[in-house]
């Protein structure tokens, strides 16, 4: 089932909503063609490696060098 466009946050909401939920252990999955999740991902790397966390390569297949 499709979501209503007039539903979904806006960016600064998404940003907010996505900054609150940070814990360690956290697994984002942003939707790969959501506007909204393109313009806050600069944001979101950003806001939550300047409280420490890190990025990782996630695959399943344990042999894919990390980046």
């Amino acid at each position: 089932m499709k979501s209503n466009p007039e539903d979904r946050p806006d960016a600064a909401e998404a940003l907010e909503k996505a900054l609150k939920g940070l814990h360690p252990g956290a697994i984002y999955l942003f939707n790969g063609v959501s506007q909204t999740s393109a313009q806050i991902m600069p944001d979101f790397i950003t806001a939550a490696g300047n409280q420490g966390y890190t990025f990782r390569l996630f695959t399943a297949d344990p042999s894919f060098p990390d980046t």
